[in-house]
């Protein structure tokens, strides 16, 4: 099976469509070694990235705002 009904979007996401079958469904979140139920249940690595990414950005942002107040 290919990606065929697999196409990225810009901003980083993917469009599904008329997706047939979980293990496509798992190829195209880039989890392909999950079995169904797990798949179900899974947060898609590329997610997780972007959830890490902005945690970061405001832990840092906050923290440099602290360190400027306690400069000031």
């Amino acid at each position: 099976a290919g990606l065929r009904n697999v196409f990225r979007r810009d901003d980083g996401g993917i469009n599904i469509a008329h997706m047939t079958g979980w293990r496509l469904a798992a190829e195209a979140m880039g989890i392909d070694w999950m079995n169904r139920d797990e798949l179900i249940q899974a947060i898609p690595p590329v997610y997780s990235e972007h959830v890490g990414k902005a945690l970061l950005t405001e832990v840092y942002r906050t923290l440099s705002t602290q360190m400027d107040k306690e400069d000031a």
